[in-house]
């Protein structure tokens, strides 16, 4: 009987617990994409993104991108909205060019790892259980040395 009374005040104050925040991101990160050169082993891309306020700025090869940004958290868990406000047009660290950004609202998936690291993935998919299946991460956000 006292477990059954332990068991339900527990399940209780954990239903009624506000709901955790969404991850923040605040600072310098460096993305490094899970994809690698079949020669030389070393990821495909390394990027600088920095994060303040609503804005975050990418800087990939030559190019430099001003995006506002959020962080979200919903039943799969948490995801990085961005949408691209201006370009300079120059060729990314794959040596892509985008002339004019694309102002589309984009989401990605947010892993949060062991030791702060964070993968991006595209969404989840879901079991017939309702259980997420995440895959086919394509980078590692990991805090910039200061």
């Amino acid at each position: 009987m006292r477990i059954c009374a332990a068991l339900a005040i527990l399940l209780s104050a954990s239903a009624s617990a506000a709901p955790q925040a969404p991850l923040r991101l605040e600072g310098a990160y460096r993305f490094t994409s899970t994809a690698v050169d079949s020669v030389s082993l070393k990821p495909v891309c390394t990027e600088t993104w920095t994060f303040g306020g609503d804005r975050m700025t990418v800087s990939s090869g030559e190019e430099v991108v001003d995006k506002q940004f959020r962080t979200q958290r919903n039943r799969t868990g948490d995801w990085l909205v961005t949408r691209a406000i201006a370009t300079n047009g120059k060729p990314d660290c794959t040596g892509h060019s985008t002339a004019k950004p694309d102002r589309s609202e984009r989401r990605t998936y947010l892993l949060p790892m062991n030791g702060g690291d964070v993968m991006l993935c595209p969404p989840p998919g879901m079991t017939a259980e309702g259980i997420p299946v995440i895959s086919d991460c394509f980078g590692t956000l990991r805090r910039a040395a200061r």
